[in-house]
């Protein structure tokens, strides 16, 4: 179900990519059960837009995610089970169009976390399938740039 990620490379240290791993490796397990929102701030660094996570996935032993080709290092979700036990499912997708497609063909229960681009926030708002951050909830927001925050805002 869905692509595969791409591969993590020397020349990603550094880069986003490189960013994302490393705030990946500084994730436990209690962060992400405590705190919810915590996988997309900083486990995964897609705090680049607002996500969706059910709450009730915190309980589980498996988070599934959906997000855009590229974001996630290859190795993320070994190293993520590794050190929290739980099994990360990633999904990724090449367009909006895919991802509204895959998000409302399951009425949003298939994923925890998911990735829209805030310029198409208005189609996720008008679907109801968005909620606020609680930005209390989030202990490494620190990490997050400004301008990434600002975008979270506005939903």
């Amino acid at each position: 179900m869905g692509r595969k990620p791409q591969q993590e490379t020397a020349d990603s240290a550094g880069t986003f990519a490189g960013e994302t791993a490393r705030l990946a490796r500084a994730f436990t397990r209690r962060t992400l059960l405590g705190n919810g929102a915590a996988l997309a701030a900083g486990g995964i660094g897609m705090a680049l837009a607002p996500m969706l996570i059910r709450p009730a996935s915190a309980k589980g032993e498996t988070v599934n995610v959906l997000t855009w080709t590229g974001y996630v290092p290859a190795r993320f979700a070994k190293t993520f089970k590794k050190k929290t036990g739980i099994t990360a499912n990633i999904t990724t997708v090449g367009s909006n169009e895919e991802m509204l497609t895959q998000v409302t063909a399951t009425h949003g229960r298939a994923w925890d976390v998911i990735s829209p681009s805030a310029h198409r926030k208005s189609q996720w708002l008008a679907l109801n399938m968005t909620q606020a951050w609680d930005m209390k909830k989030i202990p490494n927001l620190a990490n997050v740039q400004p301008a990434f925050l600002k975008i979270s805002e506005s939903w």
